[in-house]
Formats: C-alpha cells, sequence, structure tokens
C-alpha cells in the first residue's frame, strides 16, 4: 500500500508541475498580449494625432511635443526635397554640357562648305512650290490666299 500511496504522490507532483508549467506560459503570453494590444492602440492614438485628428483631448505639452514632431519631420521632408532638386539640377546641368560640347564641334569644315556646288535653280523658287512644300509637311490645307499676304519669306 505504501508503494501505491508513493506512486500516486510521485504521478500528481510530475502533473501539477506539467499544470503549473502551461499554465504559467499562458500567463506570460496573455501579459505579452496585453502589452502589445496596449502599444498599438497607443501608436493607432499618436498616428491620429500626427494626421491631425483627435487633438481636443490633447494637454499644451502633448501639443507642443506633436508640433516639434511634425516640424521635424517636416525639416526631414523638406532636406530630401532639396537634395533631390540639386541633383536633378546637377544631372541636367552636365547633360546641357554634354550637349552643348558636341554641338561646337563643326560637323562639316570650311572646305568642305566651299567644294559644295549650288544649282542656282535650286536657290530660287515660287510661292507655289513653297505652299506647296510646307502643305506637304504639315500634312493639312494650304492656308488661304488672303492670310499669306502678312507672311514673308526669305530665301539664302
Amino acid at each position: 500500500m505504501q508503494e501505491l500511496l508513493g506512486k500516486y504522490k510521485l504521478y500528481s507532483t510530475n502533473n501539477v508541475n506539467k499544470v503549473d508549467a502551461p499554465s504559467l506560459n499562458l500567463q506570460l503570453l496573455e501579459r505579452e498580449e496585453s502589452r502589445m494590444s496596449k502599444e498599438v492602440l497607443d501608436k493607432n492614438r499618436e498616428l491620429s494625432h500626427l494626421r491631425g485628428e483627435d487633438l481636443n483631448g490633447l494637454t499644451l505639452e502633448e501639443l507642443q511635443r506633436l508640433e516639434s514632431l511634425l516640424e521635424g519631420g517636416l525639416n526631414r521632408v523638406l532636406q530630401t526635397k532639396d537634395e533631390r532638386i540639386a541633383n536633378e539640377i546637377a544631372s541636367l546641368q552636365q547633360k546641357m554640357m554634354s550637349l552643348t560640347s558636341v554641338g561646337k564641334r563643326p560637323r562639316t569644315t570650311a572646305a568642305e562648305l566651299d567644294n559644295i556646288v549650288i544649282n542656282p535653280e535650286d536657290q530660287v523658287q515660287s510661292s507655289e512650290s513653297v505652299a506647296t512644300n510646307v502643305y506637304s509637311c504639315n500634312s493639312g490645307p494650304p492656308p488661304d490666299q488672303d492670310d499669306w499676304s502678312d507672311t514673308s519669306l526669305k530665301l539664302a
């Protein structure tokens, strides 16, 4: 009988420890969950304050703290924006410099220009042929003859 009671006590002691361990873990998890839920609520409230919502319940100190947070964030946004604009300007200036340096290189030399023979008939065109060329380039109807009176065309 003593042996049976000993086994009972041993078994019940082991089960008590096993039952207590999960309940301790469960209690720790519940506390952690409660703490995290409260933290989420606080962060959501703070986010709504940053959006300018629910400001009526704030004290003057809380409003000043919120204002300094917003000013700090705005300063960082402005600084980032200024840096990006400056980088974009520098990039565009580099592109402009490379394009102007390409544009300054002579495409044809003066000697090559002297060697080009110009046909005098090509230089003189009637106003009708110019209008036809303009019409074909613009792919629209030629303007009325009355509209041409203001326009002058010099041929080189």
